[in-house]
């Protein structure tokens, strides 16, 4: 059994943290929870980025600096997990490395306040189970998405609860990558006001859900693609990616299993069954229609079986 340091042994200890990225949402919306509405996403993982974190525990002052200086958020979510360990009177130096883009849609600051959850954890050798670290990631900045977690799984962004595990693995799916914005501009997310969904987009939600789960269950991908298409036209209405219906066309034309976009960020991606035999020769034709649209940067991963 792990036992939390005392106060008196606390000082100058270390701790560090890591979270990893998203790729935006195969589905967002909102469901029927008992009688009430909430809010809930999917992530799509991303194997690119990850959020890394280092603490330093000290008992000579209560304040928490964090470089760099604008990663407030993190500082806020070792501030709360401090006091979450009854060490209130701690303070810490916590400084944030990550390689996540800001304001794309990628996750960066779920996995910057993850990341300093955990290694203030570590630092204070205490536990913590990740629904704890989901309600105080949510409590740091307001809406969260579940990297805390592992596995699919439909999360209460805002509350910080599951709403429904789709199993522990995503089946082996390619993500092909790129913005959708000029210049990858990105979108300041902090200013997107919450999408109000109408009773029919709320219906349409809860079939897709049905879809997802019956979709991991069978490990059927094309029913897991054919969501994230569903979800992303959903959003044209709330966030309108440019060009859509150009982006929808090329993705079918080109052999890929659905269209996946961030609900609020400028990424998105075309997915592909990822043992699919023609799978090279529909990369190819993905990136030469996404270049006649105008879009010549790429970046992708893979999504397998056994993460």
């Amino acid at each position: 059994m792990i036992e939390m340091l005392k106060i008196e042994d606390i000082d100058s200890r270390r701790g560090i943290g890591r979270a990893p990225a998203h790729h935006g949402e195969i589905l967002q919306g909102a469901f029927r929870v008992d009688n009430e509405i909430m809010r809930g996403l999917l992530s799509l993982p991303c194997l690119l980025f990850e959020s890394h974190v280092d603490v330093i525990l000290t008992t000579k002052t209560t304040a928490i600096s964090v470089t760099p200086n604008w990663k407030l958020k993190a500082q806020t979510a070792a501030r709360l997990t401090l006091d979450a360990l009854d060490l209130g009177d701690v303070g810490a130096q916590i400084i944030v490395c990550s390689n996540t883009p800001i304001s794309r849609g990628f996750g960066s600051s779920t996995g910057d306040v993850v990341a300093a959850i955990r290694a203030v954890v570590a630092a204070a050798n205490a536990q913590m189970s990740d629904t704890t670290i989901a309600k105080l990631a949510v409590l740091s900045e307001t809406a969260s998405d579940g990297l805390m977690f592992d596995g699919p799984m439909l999360f209460a962004q805002r509350a910080g609860i599951v709403l429904e595990r789709f199993g522990d693995i995503f089946p082996s799916i390619l993500v092909l990558g790129f913005s959708t914005s000029d210049e990858e501009a990105g979108i300041s997310t902090l200013d997107f006001p919450p999408a109000l969904y109408s009773a029919a987009d709320i219906a349409k939600f809860e079939e897709l859900r049905l879809s997802l789960r019956e979709g991991f269950v069978s490990h059927d991908v094309k029913t897991i693609g054919m969501v994230a298409t569903a979800s992303a036209r959903i959003n044209q209405r709330y966030l309108p990616v440019p060009g859509f219906d150009a982006l929808d066309a090329a993705a079918a034309d080109a052999g890929a299993i659905g269209l996946q976009v961030a609900h609020t960020g400028d990424i998105a991606s075309f997915l592909f069954d990822a043992n699919d035999s023609r799978l090279e020769a529909c990369l190819g034709d993905a990136r030469d229609r996404l270049a006649r649209i105008g879009i010549v940067r790429t970046w992708q991963y893979v999504l397998s079986d056994d993460q």
